[in-house]
């Protein structure tokens, strides 16, 4: 109809360019805080305990398996989750609007220059999923150094930087 005409003019007229992953995005550091085994320290069920969702290698349910009690993981809102084992979940990618921790079999990953609207983070997800998914198993894990970091993705691009409507400005801490 209208619509998918008008967006497929839009599209056609969208200049793409491709860049290093690890060039555009960091991994955040997400160790394990609490007392206990981090293994005991979660529950199967979310409670008014157990509230903060935890990452584990899971494909759906955003890779969300267990539910963690607050301050026992290093927690992150509105970043990407990289799950990078397991034998269908390695390589698929999430985001976090709300602060989120990670058990295990996964790790963190943010824009470094940039803040953005939760949005941009479900079109990020979409992008590196697509690179990533196809690419890693458990037998070939999608760990971050020396190969997560050097795949390359392609984004919509004007006058050679990148072009998401709803990025904001450089922040001013990089």
């Amino acid at each position: 109809g209208k619509v998918e005409t008008s967006l497929n003019k839009k599209l056609e007229s969208v200049k793409w360019g491709k860049f290093k992953i690890g060039d555009l995005f960091e991994k955040l550091s997400s160790p394990y805080i609490g007392t206990s085994d981090k293994f005991k320290a979660v529950s199967k069920v979310r409670t008014h305990i157990h509230n903060i969702p935890v990452v584990y290698a899971k494909s759906g349910d955003n890779g969300i398996m267990y539910w963690a009690k607050e301050n026992d993981f290093t927690v992150y809102k509105n970043v990407l989750s990289i799950i990078y084992n397991g034998a269908i979940a390695a390589g698929l990618v999430y985001a976090h609007r709300q602060n989120t921790g990670i058990l295990a079999e996964s790790y963190f990953i943010k824009l470094k220059n940039y803040d953005v609207d939760f949005k941009v983070n479900l079109f990020l997800q979409k992008v590196l999923e697509k690179t990533l998914y196809p690419k890693y198993s458990r037998d070939y894990l999608a760990t971050w150094s020396g190969k997560v970091e050097n795949d390359i993705i392609e984004l919509p691009i004007k006058n050679d930087n990148i072009d998401l409507v709803i990025i904001s400005t450089p922040n001013q801490l990089h």
